[in-house]
């Protein structure tokens, strides 16, 4: 699939970008947005601790612009993981994956609606002040498993 990819983007116009997005590209991306959401973090903040602008942070997380090493690092410490977390998951979900020149003729899917919700359940966790509290919750849910 990486042949096709420097095969189809060799055919660009000399000094025009590609407007191939590459599917790393995008699931790193992906990633990104996933974490920030789950700490509630907004973009201009996000661009401000790593040093560039939001639409900066708002070209990485769609795939447009790929975060060079350095950049993934400095997400990562900012975001709490380890620079390999942006990578988790990719091998798999390549698998899976239509042909390349179908996957690139349709818009990445939204977060499932489940997802959200767990976003929206992480936020509201993590902003509970009272550790006995936040464990009392936490039995709760889990007391709910399986039903």
């Amino acid at each position: 699939m990486r042949n096709q990819l420097v095969e189809v983007a060799s055919f660009k116009k000399p000094g025009r970008a590609s407007t191939i997005k590459d599917p790393l590209d995008v699931y790193v991306g992906r990633r990104l947005r996933r974490r920030r959401l789950a700490l509630g973090i907004s973009q201009s903040s996000l661009g401000e601790s790593v040093g560039v602008s939001f639409q900066q942070v708002q070209k990485y997380e769609s795939g447009a612009n790929r975060a060079v090493v350095r950049r993934l690092y400095d997400f990562a410490r900012t975001l709490n993981v380890s620079p390999g977390y942006f990578f988790e998951g990719y091998g798999e979900s390549m698998r899976c994956a239509m042909p390349f020149a179908e996957s690139q003729k349709q818009e990445a899917p939204a977060l499932p609606h489940s997802a959200e919700e767990t976003l929206v359940l992480v936020r509201a966790y993590r902003n509970v002040e009272s550790a006995p509290l936040r464990q009392e919750i936490l039995r709760m849910i889990l007391g709910l498993e399986g039903m």
